[in-house]
């Protein structure tokens, strides 16, 4: 069951960032672990995302992503995302590192739990527009 709910969530997150190459996702018989901008660790389960440059407008990042537990890396820079950062966001115990830069019309703010949750968390990227009251450190360019 997990990992139809990962390939579930993956293939609305790719479709919410306007992903260009939905090809894979149409193959049944290729594992989303073999899609573009994707790796897995050793069990097949999704622990990297590279989804940047996409530059997709009016996308959302779908509370679906939630269901990837198993992520440590998500990249979304770059992607002209909107709406708020999903609370689902905190579901992500493994995380490391997570950048939503360059996505002028997101705004929110960073789940408090999941900085407190994720004991590994290293990196949170954000622009100003984003709050982050666990980060210690400000959003580049920030006043």
């Amino acid at each position: 069951l997990e990992l139809v709910q990962q390939r579930y969530a993956l293939t609305v997150l790719l479709f919410a960032v306007g992903a260009a190459d939905k090809t894979d996702m149409l193959d049944n018989s290729k594992h989303e672990c073999d899609w573009d901008g994707n790796l897995c660790n050793e069990n097949q389960q999704l622990d990297e995302i590279y989804l940047y440059n996409n530059r997709q407008t009016g996308s959302v990042i779908p509370p679906e992503v939630g269901l990837l537990v198993h992520l440590e890396y998500l990249d979304l820079q770059n992607n002209q995302l909107q709406g708020t950062v999903p609370a689902e966001l905190d579901q992500l115990t493994n995380l490391r590192i997570l950048n939503l830069r360059e996505n002028e019309y997101l705004r929110g703010e960073i789940p408090t739990a999941l900085c407190s949750s994720v004991a590994r968390l290293t990196g949170i990227h954000v622009d100003c527009m984003i709050q982050c009251t666990c980060c210690n450190y400000p959003a580049e360019g920030c006043p």
